[in-house]
């Protein structure tokens, strides 16, 4: 019996049938299978067992033509699985084995990439060791560390690995619309804005929208790898509707490959002064105003405005337009500690 129709459909296994045999928009599909796996139907017998009133009940955003056409893909899978053809379902020739043992592996890498303590980043916070120090970088991994750290501080249950994922995507986001807005690969920028259609946003930078996967039932969410999905999408061999995401591994990586162990710790450690400062401003200030019960996530919200003023402000000085594409400029630690909060007096 095949592991794919009786009991093992994943999330992407799903998408696959509900856009390539049920002909439903991704965009769709998403909260469907989503759907499917919280309630236990994991197969295709499971699946066909609903009549179209539960389908309906279950899966709303599905119009009547949608839902029964699911019913009868389905339908159609538990027979052919009875009959010994679902691999044709899936257009997957793969043997069980092999599918299970590329599952086991997934599986063993999402658990490894889970672990916040790969990714930890020692940060150097001593002022007097950080106001020397300047670093050659191009922006993109400015714009990707300053994002970790402010994600960590706005939403510190998600974890390193999640914000390192969110960050690439937010640089991914940032590079299209800096690419279209001079004449170049314009129509990625748009394919970009396409996919993103459909899923859950989070704003990075107080402005960069990108569109996420939520990490199962863990904290945090996943930035979604648009630019793979694009290419993928290029290709129409079917991979187009796989979910694709951004892992921590390979952006946290990047980072220490740009920056330099002793950088990164550096300019980490000046981000992390810059906003625990803003973070400690407002407090006092929330508690001179009578405010001191104020929900975290509210005071959050002044200093997030400011989060890509500063980095525009902050970001390597470079040649205007396409000269300076992909350019190297200093980044300086001292100027980073400029932008800290004033000091709040008391009220001694």
């Amino acid at each position: 019996m095949s592991t794919l129709l009786s009991k093992d459909l994943n999330v992407n296994d799903l998408l696959r049938i509900l856009t390539n045999k049920c002909k439903i928009p991704l965009s769709r599909a998403l909260p469907v299978a989503s759907t499917f796996l919280q309630n236990g139907l994991q197969s295709a017998e499971t699946i066909a067992s609903k009549n179209q009133q539960e389908l309906t009940a279950l899966c709303p955003n599905l119009t009547e033509q949608q839902t029964a056409k699911v019913i009868s893909c389905f339908k159609t899978a538990s027979r052919k699985r009875r009959a010994g053809k679902d691999s044709d379902l899936l257009n997957n020739s793969a043997s069980k084995s092999r599918r299970r043992k590329a599952r086991e592996n997934d599986e063993r890498e999402s658990a490894d990439l889970y672990s916040d303590s790969k990714y930890k980043i020692d940060m150097i916070l001593d002022e007097a060791s950080l106001s020397d120090v300047k670093v050659v970088v191009n922006r993109a991994p400015v714009l990707i560390l300053f994002s970790v750290v402010s994600l960590s501080h706005q939403y510190p249950d998600f974890g390193i690995a999640s914000c390192l994922s969110l960050a690439s995507a937010a640089a991914s986001v940032s590079a299209s619309a800096k690419g279209a807005s001079l004449g170049v690969n314009s129509s990625i920028y748009d394919i970009h804005k396409e996919l993103r259609e459909g899923y859950k946003t989070l704003k990075v930078l107080g402005q960069i929208e990108v569109a996420v996967l939520k990490q199962g039932e863990r904290n945090g969410y996943w930035g979604l790898d648009l630019e793979a999905m694009a290419k993928a999408r290029a290709k129409q061999d079917g991979s187009e509707n796989e979910l694709l995401w951004i892992k921590p591994d390979s952006v946290y990586s990047y980072l220490v490959r740009s920056f330099g162990k002793d950088g990164l710790r550096a300019v980490a450690g000046a981000f992390e002064l810059l906003i625990r400062s803003w973070e400690i401003a407002e407090a006092q200030d929330s508690m001179t105003t009578n405010e001191a019960d104020q929900n975290i996530s509210d005071q959050n919200k002044r200093w997030v405005s400011k989060l890509w003023s500063w980095y525009v402000a902050l970001r390597p000085e470079i040649e205007y337009g396409l000269r300076g594409w992909g350019q190297k400029g200093e980044l300086s630690c001292s100027k980073i500690l400029t932008r800290r909060a004033p000091e709040v007096k008391s009220d001694n």
